[in-house]
């Protein structure tokens, strides 16, 4: 019988989590893939204000939804640019962006079974291609 054991924080040069596994007196590492049942979150209303509603809804759906690195600087065409530098920004967009939604049915899209590599590339494929679908044809 095998029994699982989480690493905490390990993960590999791709940055997917590796998690060990004891499988007969054997430790072996194998990429696996997490899943979330709920999700609590804690705004802190001092620093999210001058967003409006909206905003912050998308925001946090967005952040919800694909887990990026808080506390980078985000490109001003994704609603993450709405608290770069761990300060409102004017400057952000509205509501999700069509980067955004693109970036997010890209991930949902892309196959999960293939390494982690083949999985990044097959996301920014097909965040490229949506996106220039959307783009006006020149003539």
């Amino acid at each position: 019988m095998d029994a699982f054991v989480p690493g905490i924080g390990e993960h590999n040069e791709q940055g997917v989590p590796e998690f060990e596994s004891y499988s007969g007196g054997d430790w072996i590492k194998k990429t696996t893939q997490s899943e979330t049942g709920s999700t609590i979150v804690i705004v802190d209303l001092p620093l999210a204000s001058g967003s409006t509603w909206g905003q912050l809804a998308d925001y946090i759906s967005f952040v919800v939804l694909s887990g990026p690195r808080l506390g980078e600087i985000f490109d001003q065409n994704s609603i993450m640019s709405l608290f770069n530098d761990s300060h409102f920004q004017k400057t952000a967009p509205s509501r999700l962006t069509s980067f955004d939604r693109a970036l997010l049915h890209a991930l949902y899209a892309a196959d999960p079974a293939q390494g982690a590599n083949a999985e990044q590339g097959e996301i920014a494929y097909m965040v490229v291609d949506d996106l220039s679908l959307h783009r006006p044809t020149v003539r």
